[in-house]
């Protein structure tokens, strides 16, 4: 199975989110499409049973220990003079074991779904906030208003009962 890794700012997305089937005897190739051309990165595996890391090349097979049913994490990283210079957090590749192998499949595109819900929840919230506010200040105005009529009600009582 090959699979593209797209480098966006800091995280990794693959080229796409289906499940895909990994079978025991299938290689897992990745490819890293990013503004860094031809460098050699660093990529730590994790999952639930191990953790790797392995200096690779724009194009690598995932290590088949890696291929077992969890979740597979992979940090792709450049360095510079002994320092991480950059590094991307790929989608997390769920993958499941079914009886002829594994199935895999991506997570971002659910978490992408959630995150414009809760950005849409936020611009709510925040025009309920701001007509909140408005309210309040438009609830002062008039406590204002009432007190300054209050007040000439008052003048204008004592001065109609001073002239009867």
């Amino acid at each position: 199975m090959e699979k593209t890794i797209k480098l966006i700012k800091s995280f990794g997305t693959l080229d796409n989110n289906e499940p895909f089937i990994i079978a025991d005897n299938d290689k897992l190739t990745l490819t890293i499409e990013s503004e860094f051309g031809n460098s050699i990165f660093y990529a730590n595996f994790e999952n639930a049973e191990k953790k790797m890391k392995l200096k690779v090349n724009k194009t690598f097979d995932v290590p088949q220990e890696m291929l077992t049913s969890s979740v597979l994490n992979i940090v792709i990283s450049i360095v510079a003079n002994g320092k991480i210079a950059k590094k991307w957090n790929v989608e997390p590749i769920v993958i499941v074991d079914i009886d002829e192998g594994f199935e895999a499949h991506t997570q971002f595109q659910e978490i992408l779904d959630k995150l414009k819900a809760l950005e849409v929840f936020a611009k709510m919230f925040e025009e309920k906030s701001q007509s909140i506010e408005t309210l309040s200040q438009n609830v002062e105005r008039l406590k204002s208003y009432c007190k300054e009529n209050a007040t000439n009600i008052k003048d204008l009582t004592n001065v109609i009962k001073g002239e009867m």
